[in-house]
């Protein structure tokens, strides 16, 4: 099982425009059975973007600064756009791997970035897996610690 907070590459993103480009996606939750990978985008081009570690609300940005974790730039997670990928569909998408992740506190905070900045306009069955049930969340946590061990 694919956790929440995997950071990926990909080489031939298809934005929303339809432009193309290469970027770092991070993956919003954990996938299971049929359900679909929710990634959002990075950037670390600043362009007048704050530079106050953590969530902008209204910016709808997260802000991680170089060298705190995987990336080693500046770098803002773009929450106004949410890519949906579909389970089956992760292996035949070209150009896309995974590369590294990012700590549970610091995807947690961006998980409720991201549901506070887009709050009324998350998709009912996007904001079930970014906060699903409690049963199976608690499973979805003993699966993680199983692994580990």
């Amino acid at each position: 099982m694919i956790l929440r907070g995997a950071i990926y590459h990909h080489s031939k993103m298809i934005f929303h425009d339809g432009s193309h480009g290469i970027k770092y996606l991070v993956l919003l939750n954990s996938p299971d059975r049929d359900e679909p990978y929710l990634f959002v985008k990075t950037t670390s081009r600043p362009n007048r973007k704050p530079v106050i570690e953590g969530c902008s609300i209204e910016r709808s940005l997260f802000f991680i600064k170089a060298d705190k974790t995987f990336f080693k730039k500046d770098t803002w997670i773009q929450l106004h756009e949410i890519y949906e990928i579909p389970k089956a569909d992760i292996s035949k998408e070209r150009g896309l791997q995974k590369v590294g992740s990012l700590d549970e506190k610091i995807t947690d905070e961006i998980v409720e970035c991201y549901l506070k900045s887009q709050e009324d306009d998350i998709l009912p069955k996007h904001r079930k897996l970014l906060k699903p049930p409690i049963k199976e969340a608690i499973e979805k946590l003993a699966e993680k610690f199983r692994k580990k061990f």
